[in-house]
């Protein structure tokens, strides 16, 4: 044996090796995919409205569906059976409400969205190597995007969607709204607190995967780039997202060598929860300190008491499209992902759609994975989505934001499949032999040489 593999010295260079040698390629559905999210034209089909990223979809769930029932991304997951269900209960709420014709345009529109989104990242994601390219893609269109967001943040002028606007129909223009000096970000999308949940959703990813194996230094910049850039849209709910997912990156940082450290958090928060409860400190803290609109923070805490009151009028089925009681002088919008679901659809349709979207991080959080760089990508993964699922209890999504946060839900399901391999079988006995070398490994702790060597 030689004295290098005494050392360990090729073990140590192929992990710098794996560190660096990912390549930059990615499936053509997953980079139309992402470009499709930031491409503002629309086309009128009817009554449908289809997007870059809604036709893509369209043309992709056919083929993705067969692919996933053909096992191309491996066994069926609790989170397809969820998402699947969800559809299904979305469709037939929706016909019972408002009748065939409003299920088909608006259940079909959400089956696309839903399961188009969710089955491109299963079967198009299915190994490391894609996962980067695949946040490194992001991160580019970040940087195209960077300029443009600059721009509009300091002279209120929407460069991108006046071109585009100047071309084909395109995303209207939000009313400006100044905060800090500033104006609000909307870019291609449909509001200001999309642009700043899309780009924002990458701050841990491009620290964890991108700065995999690097310095803190470029780790550190090319996060705080992305972070720079959704604060852009001056919008609260991304911000906190982006300060959900730094905290845990710190805290992640500060106990790695406490082996229950996500326990250990579970349970602070578990704590944290009861002690709001019972005093509603932290509610008064975002409201005051870290909402830019304090009052639209406040309405948020009214819109859950009165969403909460007309969902128990509907627990089934939800309201459908009509009009939720409120008091006068309300917004009609409910600003709540998870709430809207819940009142819109019915209770079922909300739970499966929170089991779909937190067993897939659950189930990883809780696997062993012994290779390191896959380890990395999963807390950047199961770090995005728990701070996702904090952040849309401020705010809704819908169109691009929806697609792409139900698309990195699928993106990580290739983790699932990087753990050690279950072993159901009884203990298989190594055969004992007598040889002089057998006795001296087995008394040394190393493998025995072959002949060859």
């Amino acid at each position: 044996m030689s004295v290098e593999a005494l050392k360990g010295g090729p073990r140590r260079r192929a992990t710098r090796l794996s560190a660096a040698a990912v390549p930059r390629v990615l499936p053509l559905s997953v980079s139309l995919f992402l470009l499709s999210l930031f491409i503002a034209f629309q086309i009128s089909l009817g009554p449908l409205k289809l997007s870059a990223s809604r036709g893509l979809l369209l043309v992709l769930l056919v083929p993705l569906t067969l692919r996933v029932l053909r096992g191309g991304a491996g066994r069926l997951l609790v989170s397809d059976l969820a998402m699947v269900a969800f559809c299904v209960w979305v469709f037939l709420g929706m016909t019972l409400r408002h009748g065939l014709a409003e299920a088909i345009e608006f259940g079909g529109i959400n089956t696309i969205e839903t399961l188009g989104a969710y089955f491109l990242g299963r079967c198009m994601i299915r190994d490391a190597e894609s996962f980067a390219a695949m946040v490194r893609v992001m991160f580019g269109i970040v940087l195209f995007l960077t300029p443009f967001a600059l721009l509009e943040t300091v002279t209120g002028y929407n460069l991108l969607l006046h071109l585009t606007n100047a071309i084909l129909p395109s995303q209207p223009e939000v009313p400006p709204l100044r905060r800090l000096g500033l104006e609000r970000v909307q870019a291609t999308l449909d509001h200001p607190i999309h642009f700043g949940i899309c780009i924002g959703a990458f701050v841990a990813l491009t620290y964890r995967v991108l700065g995999y194996g690097q310095l803190a230094v470029p780790r550190c910049a090319r996060a705080g780039l992305v972070g720079g850039v959704a604060f852009l849209s001056l919008s609260s709910g991304a911000l906190i997202a982006m300060v959900l997912q730094v905290a845990l990156l710190v805290w992640s940082a500060l106990t790695r060598r406490l082996r229950e450290r996500w326990l250990l958090l579970a349970l602070v928060a578990g704590g944290l929860v009861v002690f709001e409860l019972s005093t509603g400190f932290f509610l008064d803290l975002v409201i005051g300190t870290i909402a830019f609109n304090p009052d639209t923070a406040f309405n948020r805490v009214r819109i859950f008491g009165f969403a909460l009151a007309n969902i128990r009028t509907a627990p089934l089925f939800g309201i459908g499209l009509g009009d939720w009681v409120n008091l006068p002088g309300m917004s009609d919008s409910i600003d709540m992902f998870w709430m809207l679901v819940a009142l819109r659809h019915g209770i079922p349709a909300g739970l499966l759609m929170l089991i779909g979207f937190l067993w897939l991080p659950l189930t990883l959080g809780a696997r062993k994975i012994p290779d390191p760089r896959v380890r990395a990508y999963r807390e950047g993964y199961v770090v995005t989505l728990a701070a996702l699922f904090l952040a849309l209890w401020t705010v809704h999504v819908w169109r691009e934001a929806y697609v792409l946060v139900i698309f990195l839900l699928g993106s990580g399901s290739w983790m699932l499949g990087t753990g050690p391999a279950p072993h159901n079988g009884p203990k298989r006995r190594v055969p004992v032999t007598f040889s002089r070398s057998s006795r001296l490994s087995a008394l040394s702790g190393m493998p025995s040489p072959s002949r060859s060597a």
